[in-house]
């Protein structure tokens, strides 16, 4: 401050600016025929700054990516004032392919170019093989029927077509049934008992045949 030219108060003023502090509280993960969709992401966001933090869609300040791509998201606008905390829900598209959860990946969300990371285990559930049952084909015995048992130790529900057949290295579609009735999912936790229908004449015994969900594998001869 000047009074008379002359400068009798000075003081330094420290301006913070925009500075959150961001937590991934939780993530739903909703499984479908071809990938599970990371369908809503809860954060808790603190602005650590010294004005308001506004976090929107437009203009875009708040981002999603999933193993470094982006994704698309949406919020509803929210002020979180200095010092104030506030659970915020992201509702997304963002998905991994089916094939692709037998191993680790990433989902990251950035703020005001403050971003954190949530890991994503690999889907890696408990098979066990139950049953076989054979039928024969002009004269040749064939495996028909594998009924197996499946628990879910994972953090997101397993869709039961997620489910892959190969038969001597070759990949073949299976008709899926569940005991008791018919079953989409397999909740966290949880453990499902289901058959597995082999294409006809496709098994002959001896053969080799691997049953992949994610990172596990049940192999068995035929």
């Amino acid at each position: 401050m000047l009074y008379l030219d002359k400068e009798i108060w000075e003081k330094e003023i420290d301006i913070k600016g925009v500075k959150p502090s961001i937590e991934i509280v939780d993530v739903e993960g909703k499984p479908e025929l071809l990938q599970l969709t990371l369908k809503s992401i809860i954060i808790k966001i603190k602005n650590l700054g010294d004005v308001p933090l506004y976090v929107t869609n437009i203009p875009e300040n708040i981002k999603i990516y999933v193993d470094g791509e982006k994704a698309p998201c949406t919020v509803e606008t929210t002020t979180i004032l200095p010092n104030e905390s506030k659970e915020v829900e992201i509702e997304s598209l963002a998905f991994i392919k089916f094939d692709e959860l037998g191993k680790d990946h990433s989902l990251e969300v950035e703020i005001a170019n403050k971003r954190v990371e949530y890991k994503i285990p690999k889907l890696e559930p408990e098979l066990e093989l139950l049953e076989r049952e054979y039928g024969e084909f002009l004269g040749t015995s064939y495996l028909d029927n594998v009924t197996i048992s499946i628990t879910n130790d994972w953090i997101f529900p397993i869709y039961v077509k997620w489910i892959r057949v190969f038969i001597n290295g070759e990949e073949y579609s299976a008709l899926v049934s569940t005991i008791p009735g018919e079953i989409e999912e397999i909740g966290t936790g949880e453990t499902v008992r289901l058959t597995l229908k082999l294409p006809p004449a496709t098994a002959r015994r001896g053969s080799k045949v691997e049953i992949v969900l994610g990172a596990s594998k049940l192999e068995l001869r035929a």
